[in-house]
């Protein structure tokens, strides 16, 4: 049995959050083992890929320290996530893990299993008698379409998304690999984000918030969970990740 730490603690800012995830890389060779770190946001928050071209996508004063939501950059790549609406991740592996391969996208591939086995157990515990959609990874992106919106990580899925059958994405992932290790941030939708925050945030908002609509599969939506009940019930989604995530071995 591989011994794992997990990083399960108090609300943080956005950044803090990025430079543990950042730091837990530079030292996974050295500790040696694999480390799981549920991120926890003290306020509204957005991150965005290393690469991300903030000043085209964000509006100027939402880049500012009075801004709603806070922002932070990741040190992995792809779009802009936005959090307290989803369970965000990171998984940190040293790279003489068993199962890492040197194939980035086999990497998403076997992580993303994992959380999608733990998004289908949430479901089938939540409504025992209901017939729960069919998840899937997709396997092959569909062609860009010029009035699509990129940079955005719920609004189009990518290969190896966890996705139902219609094409709606429900969990989304960036990576980044270095001499030291693995490290995969990744997010699991559980409902919308504000409207209100993506159009104060957004230089497209209105149309990034109108692809989200019809993208997103949100996971408490889907099972009916809301108010006081969603605490308990993502708590209960973030064991089940851990329990997926633990259970890494091998390469589906």
């Amino acid at each position: 049995m591989t011994d794992w730490d997990v990083l399960n603690g108090a609300d943080k800012e956005a950044c803090l959050n990025m430079q543990i995830d950042k730091k837990l890389l530079s030292e996974v060779g050295k500790r040696g083992k694999p480390v799981i770190h549920i991120h926890r946001w003290k306020a509204p928050s957005a991150t965005y890929g290393y690469f991300f071209p903030l000043a085209k996508h964000v509006k100027e004063e939402a880049r500012g320290e009075g801004s709603a939501t806070v922002l932070a950059r990741r040190p992995t790549g792809g779009g802009m996530v936005f959090h307290a609406f989803d369970i965000s991740f990171a998984v940190v592996l040293p790279l003489n893990f068993p199962g890492i391969s040197d194939v980035t996208v086999d990497n998403y591939k076997w992580i993303n299993c994992a959380a999608l086995r733990a998004v289908e157990k949430f479901l089938s515990t939540i409504n025992p008698e209901k017939s729960n959609p069919l998840l899937s990874l997709l396997e092959k992106e569909s062609p860009k379409k010029k009035e699509e919106i990129g940079g955005f990580c719920m609004a189009k899925p990518t290969v190896y998304d966890v996705v139902l059958e219609n094409g709606q994405k429900i969990v989304g992932a960036a990576q980044r690999r270095t001499k030291e290790g693995l490290l995969h941030q990744g997010t699991v939708a559980l409902t919308l984000p504000s409207k209100n925050m993506i159009c104060a945030t957004l230089v497209q908002g209105d149309q990034v918030y109108a692809a989200m609509e019809k993208t997103t599969f949100a996971v408490m939506d889907e099972a009916g969970v809301t108010g006081e009940n969603f605490h308990s019930c993502r708590e209960q989604l973030i064991e089940y990740l851990i329990e997926e995530i633990k259970a890494l071995r091998k390469h589906e």
